[in-house]
């Protein structure tokens, strides 16, 4: 717990001393997400559920055997890095590098100003995506080359959106489902958006066996990942997180006019978080939307700072209090569900 209490302490300071510099947010982002990636890397191999797992099979790793992977690309990386090293913790840091820098890249480009980025890191914690981190590495990449898609989609590199949406595929193939991604900006839900998560919502509480023989069918192609609920498992999940994220989207919406973007890139952003906020809400049935709705809420980060910074009288006040509450939720409503302890 020190750690991360040091760590706020940090990217607060920072980003107070640097809200008025020349390039303050550069430098704050550069500061706090490299701070934030030796903390990925540098982690005990008891914190995060899967992270001994990781280690031990990358100390085991001698061969690349292909035929029996679903995710080549992963196995390709960690048997590449092997040959460099057997230490754990660099792994960590070279195959989790891809995040991070994504992460920077997507804040630099869409935030203004110092204090826009430091909610956004908190909101990478209070909406548990730093503990994803250091658990689902797989699909932490892959998230990492999903915000590199939605970069190269928002210049219209059509050729570097295919090429980052496959290697998101080849670490976790769930990311087949953001290949629609590039028709976002063309499709406006602005009016549609309400309708479309109550109805996820419905869905999720009045035909939960339904999505579970949908995602056990046969054909389907996430059957092999998704196809025990229901059977041998059961989800566990509430709907805390989908009221953290309704919390946000609602402020975002609410504010969408005021925010500064062309048209195309609200509705990219907002499509993501709309998707995000129903994917959440379907976690009642099946537990694992929590990680596919990390493809679309993790741009939540970018539309929520920017919708508090629309508020033009008292505007400093609303940053302090939405930070108290972040705070409030990440150190002592929520600590270790967004928070990865050392596990016993």
């Amino acid at each position: 717990m020190i750690v991360y209490i040091a760590y706020f302490f940090f990217i607060i300071v920072l980003a107070v001393f640097t809200q008025n510099a020349r390039n303050g947010k550069n430098t704050f982002l550069f500061w706090s997400i490299l701070v934030m990636w030796l903390m990925i890397g540098f982690r005990s191999i008891a914190i995060g559920s899967d992270t001994a797992d990781y280690a031990q099979q990358f100390i085991r790793t001698e061969h690349l055997n292909l035929q029996y992977v679903k995710e080549p690309l992963f196995a390709i990386a960690t048997y590449a890095i092997r040959q460099l090293t057997d230490n754990f913790n660099i792994y960590f840091l070279i195959i989790e590098s891809v995040y991070c820098l994504s992460l920077y890249l997507l804040l630099k480009k869409f935030l203004n100003n110092s204090i826009e980025a430091l909610i956004a890191i908190s909101l990478l914690f209070l909406l548990g995506i730093y503990a994803f981190s250091v658990a689902g590495l797989r699909q932490t990449i892959a998230i990492g080359f999903v915000i590199l898609a939605l970069l190269a989609t928002v210049k219209k590199k059509w050729w570097l959106y295919a090429i980052c949406i496959a290697l998101a595929t080849g670490f976790h193939n769930s990311a087949l489902m953001m290949i629609p991604m590039f028709l976002f900006p063309k499709i406006g839900l602005k009016r549609f958006a309400v309708p479309l998560v109550v109805g996820m919502v419905l869905l999720g509480l009045f035909a939960p066996q339904e999505i579970i023989s949908f995602l056990s069918a046969e054909d389907s192609m996430v059957g092999d990942r998704y196809g025990t609920y229901g059977t041998v498992y059961e989800s566990h999940q509430n709907f805390t997180g989908f009221f953290l994220q309704l919390i946000l989207v609602s402020l975002a919406h609410y504010r969408r006019d005021k925010i500064v973007m062309t048209e195309e890139l609200k509705n990219l952003f907002f499509n993501m978080a709309y998707l995000g906020l129903g994917f959440q809400s379907m976690t009642i049935v099946v537990a694992e939307f929590f990680r596919v709705s990390f493809y679309f809420c993790i741009f939540d980060i970018v539309l929520a700072p920017l919708a508090l910074s629309t508020y033009g009288k008292n505007r400093n006040f609303i940053y302090l209090a939405f930070m108290i509450g972040c705070l409030f939720y990440i150190f002592v409503l929520a600590q270790e569900s967004v928070i990865p302890m050392v596990r016993q």
